[in-house]
């Protein structure tokens, strides 16, 4: 909407034709001027400010990113953007793909924007969080979960330059090189723990990770963390990782006291990660917990050497990207013994985000049993496969219906959900099933 004059414009931009013959009669009845633009929604130029811009165009990182940097300024108050929830972490590309992405019929639709595969397949929720992080003159007003999600960017006003003749904001420059440094920084060490930066070496095959038997790399595979990384430090790609960066500064943003938790580390890449984002923000009295059987589970066949991962390896690989390691806590063994060492060693210490990557009903029902009640109202749990195995999701039902709780999970991608803790709910272990899967192997 216009605000440089007491007349109410609304400009509406699509990158097809649409007829708007209708919507210009109901607008004028309305006493609203209205325009149809046929242009990129992400470099169309519109004339002079206005008070409210809603975005609903291209569900990818690097559009909305660009639609962000390119429309900011001339904003005077909000902007809403749709879909942040269904599309938060992976694109509708990748959504919408049952296998693999068609890059063939994307390139014939989108070609024109000339975007790299890797701003094609995250979702909009890191474009959200890198614009408010390089630009303090917004704040995040509110964000709607459910329909799809909808989340509204607000100007803080006082930070504000002046208005030129033109109606256009002159910002006074706030972004800041440390603000800069600080996002190459952590775009680099996320390609680094997921191993794209390493894409010459590809990707594991079906029954080895052997370097001379690898196949070729696929960044759609690596970024929703559907592959194996011969030389990467995680597997659960880059949309997951993106999540746990949101919780972590959500908690550390709105005060929520507490520690990083995981539950199966592999090489430590999420629990690094976690540490990194910690230390960068100055939170360095935040503990990481890195839990593990650090050592081969029959269950995983032929895998199982490929997954186990010692103690010492992950320690070391702390120490290679200079961690924090006086704030870091390695508990080596089955989550039924460490968790419950846990309680008893660490009875208060509470949890900001815990993240529990354990394939198993008993894993998941062990980690919700005793680490559940240590998270803080307005903290995190995050599954990392829940939508990939069955007995996860059952673990999660039983949870939920047994005590009552009220939180539904939102999807991160394929494989994983997560949601903010609203309540406390006192957790009766007579409740607690017997094992039915790894703990009963044991």
């Amino acid at each position: 909407m216009d605000s440089t004059s007491l007349e109410k414009k609304l400009w509406s931009v699509d990158i097809s034709h649409v007829d708007m013959t209708i919507e210009k009669h109901i607008a004028s009845f309305l006493g609203i001027e209205l325009h149809f633009i046929c242009d990129n929604s992400a470099t169309v130029k519109l004339a002079g400010s206005v008070d409210l811009l809603f975005i609903d165009s291209l569900h990818v990182y690097g559009h909305l990113k660009r639609e962000l940097e390119f429309h900011h300024r001339n904003v005077k108050q909000y902007i809403i953007i749709h879909d942040t929830t269904i599309d938060g972490w992976q694109s509708e590309f990748a959504r919408n793909s049952e296998e693999t992405i068609d890059w063939d019929e994307i390139q014939r639709e989108y070609g024109y924007l000339r975007y790299p595969q890797e701003d094609l397949l995250l979702g909009l929720w890191p474009a959200v969080e890198e614009f408010l992080e390089l630009h303090s003159e917004w704040e995040l007003e509110k964000h709607f979960a459910n329909n799809n999600g909808l989340t509204i960017l607000r100007r803080i006003l006082h930070t504000v330059g002046i208005h030129g003749a033109s109606g256009c904001i002159h910002q006074t420059s706030n972004s800041g090189s440390d603000v800069g440094i600080k996002t190459l920084y952590l775009n680099l060490l996320e390609r680094v723990l997921v191993g794209s930066i390493f894409d010459e070496i590809g990707r594991c095959g079906e029954e080895t990770c052997k370097l001379h038997k690898t196949k070729p790399f696929d960044m759609q595979l690596r970024a929703s963390g559907n592959d194996w990384p011969p030389v990467g430090f995680t597997m659960i790609g880059k949309a997951r990782l993106a999540n746990i960066r949101h919780c972590i500064e959500s908690v550390i943003q709105q005060g929520v006291p507490g520690d990083f938790a995981e539950l199966g580390v592999w090489r430590g890449g999420a629990c690094i990660w976690a540490r990194q984002l910690f230390d960068i923000a100055g939170e360095l009295d935040r503990q990481v917990h890195v839990f593990d059987i650090f050592g081969q589970l029959e269950e995983y066949g032929v895998a199982s050497q490929f997954i186990s991962v010692s103690k010492e390896r992950v320690i070391q690989n702390f120490r290679n990207f200079d961690a924090n390691f006086s704030s870091t806590r390695f508990h080596k063994g089955l989550f039924q013994n460490t968790l419950r060492d846990f309680t008893l060693q660490y009875n208060d210490t509470a949890l900001a985000v815990l993240r529990i990557d354990g394939n198993y009903y008993d894993s998941y029902q062990d980690a919700l049993y005793f680490l559940y009640p240590r998270v803080s109202v307005g903290g995190y749990i995050i599954f990392d496969d829940i939508y990939s195995h069955t007995v996860v999701m059952e673990a999660w039902k039983d949870f939920k219906e047994d005590f009552g709780l009220p939180e539904e999970m939102s999807r991160i991608d394929g494989h994983s959900g997560f949601f903010m803790k609203t309540i406390d709910k006192t957790v009766d272990f007579s409740k607690m099933r017997k094992p039915r899967d790894t703990n009963r192997l044991k």
